[in-house]
Order: structure tokens, then C-alpha cells, then sequence
């Protein structure tokens, strides 16, 4: 991910890493998958069985943020059937 878009920063030193650059409520997830994919071939709807423009799927994106996506985290957890026991 490119650093200069602020979503990320490298934290220095002992203990050091990658952190969120901003806080996670105004972390946009549409502008993110904007920024992540150049081609938007991921999200490619260019078949005929896929009748969802790329206005509306991104619409939606638009109206969560990354605080959104991890604010039930139970709930997160259920939905994806994830094995946190590990």
C-alpha cells in the first residue's frame, strides 16, 4: 500500500511496524479499494450474469468505514466462520 496515501505508517525502533496512519473512522472503505485496485479488475462485472454497476458497488463502500467493518466484532466473526480459538 502506498505509504503517502495516509492509511499507513511505519512505527521505528524496538517494537517498531506498520500502524494505521489515521484513526479507523476516517478510514473510507471505498476510496481504500479505489486506491488498492488501479484496474478494478477484482471487482470486475464485465460478464453478462453480473447486472451490478460499478457506481453501485461502490456506493455502498462508501457509506462504511474501517471502524464500521470492525465495530461487532463477534458479529465479524460469526459472519466469516472464522476459528479464533488458535
Amino acid at each position: 500500500m502506498n505509504q503517502e496515501l495516509g492509511y499507513l505508517r511505519n512505527v521505528r525502533g524496538n517494537g517498531g511496524g506498520i500502524e494505521l496512519g489515521m484513526p479507523p473512522e476516517q478510514i473510507n472503505i471505498g476510496p481504500v479499494v479505489r486506491d488498492m485496485e488501479a484496474s478494478l479488475k477484482v471487482i470486475d462485472c464485465s460478464t453478462p450474469y453480473c447486472r451490478l454497476p460499478m457506481s453501485a458497488f461502490f456506493g455502498v463502500l462508501d457509506k462504511y468505514t474501517l471502524a464500521d467493518l470492525f465495530g461487532n466484532r463477534e458479529e465479524l466473526i460469526h459472519l466469516l466462520d472464522l476459528d479464533v480459538s488458535a
